[in-house]
């Protein structure tokens, strides 16, 4: 095999990993979220594919992404999806009150700077705009357990597939940092919203589909909910 013919195998492999994975509950959820609202001009944050956003604009949303990954940029431009490049870390490439809403999954636990990710954020939303974000409750009881014992990350209790996941993307996606650099709780996560102005309604116990899990989660979000979703208003 040659080597651009091993490099288009890994790509393949890259993709339909990405795409296996249970992103659904976390979409859905979202979607179910903003397709409530009047229609606008939405911004994913960290968008990948492109996919969230193929169905927002099936919706009659205007979409736009930002990704750092050159490869994602490239397959959202084939959906037709207003793509641009940039670091979250940084400042937003985008004027000031620009969308109506931004959406963002899976993410501020993996930046270095996510207090000037937040005002970043509103500082592009339009006035009475709201953001969605979701990400994993480093409070929920089995983390707990995992900080206790002194593991280096807080997948490794919860999900017996982090290690095949970790290897997976170190072989074909060294570029991709799955550890945490942040340790964002429910309670804490929210508190940070709430500090730099936003007002926040939690969705948090409707992202488990297991009626138990969702009735647990209810009575005690921050211990049993294993990812939080807030919908934060500007």
């Amino acid at each position: 095999m040659t080597e651009e013919n091993f490099i288009l195998k890994k790509e393949a492999e890259r993709y339909k990993h990405y795409e296996s994975m249970e992103w659904k509950i976390r979409h859905e959820t979202a979607l179910q979220i903003i397709k409530k609202l009047p229609k606008g001009k939405v911004l994913e944050i960290g968008c990948a594919d492109g996919g969230y956003l193929k169905r927002l604009k099936q919706l009659g949303f205007d979409v736009y992404g930002l990704d750092i990954y050159p490869k994602w940029i490239k397959k959202c431009k084939t959906k037709h999806i207003n793509i641009s490049f940039g670091d979250a870390n940084n400042n937003l490439p985008y004027k000031d009150n620009s969308f109506d809403y931004i959406v963002n999954f899976e993410m501020i636990a993996h930046l270095i700077t996510p207090i000037h990710f937040i005002r970043e954020i509103k500082r592009v939303l339009k006035k009475e705009g709201k953001f969605i974000i979701e990400s994993v409750n480093s409070a929920h009881w089995k983390y707990r357990i995992s900080y206790l014992l002194a593991q280096t990350n807080n997948y490794g209790l919860l999900w017996s597939g982090f290690k095949g996941y970790n290897t997976h993307y170190n072989m074909i996606w060294p570029e991709h940092k799955s550890m945490h650099l942040q340790h964002f709780s429910l309670n804490s996560c929210k508190e940070m919203l709430e500090d730099n102005g936003f007002q926040v309604t939690d969705y948090s116990n409707k992202m488990s589909p297991n009626k138990s899990n969702r009735l647990t989660s209810t009575i005690h979000p921050n211990l049993f909910c294993t990812e939080y979703i807030f919908l934060a208003k500007h």
